[in-house]
């Protein structure tokens, strides 16, 4: 009898075990996959204030009626930085 007992529990024991490890695998994964998405997002950022940066230095250079033009690209680009995807909750933050 407490051979059967002491099989039960072991094996509860091992069921167990995997379950917990399972749950930290889909951690680890939800983990590495927000990583990955804020890396994406801050390559994103760099690239438009990189953009960015050349526009305002030809914005300097061009007369007023391209200038305008440069302008509202800008605003356009300013909006668009404000808003972006939390990595952890996969919603649009403003």
């Amino acid at each position: 009898m407490l051979l059967v007992l002491g099989v039960v529990y072991a094996l509860r024991y091992i069921t167990s075990l995997h379950r917990e490890k399972e749950i930290v695998e889909q951690l680890l994964h939800e983990r590495k996959r927000q990583y990955e998405l804020s890396k994406e997002n801050i390559e994103v950022i760099n690239h438009k204030c990189h953009d960015l940066k050349h526009q305002l230095k030809a914005l300097a250079t061009v007369e007023e009626g391209e200038r305008q033009d440069y302008l509202e690209d800008l605003e356009y680009d300013q909006m668009t930085l404000k808003e972006y995807i939390d990595p952890f909750t996969g919603e649009l933050v403003k």
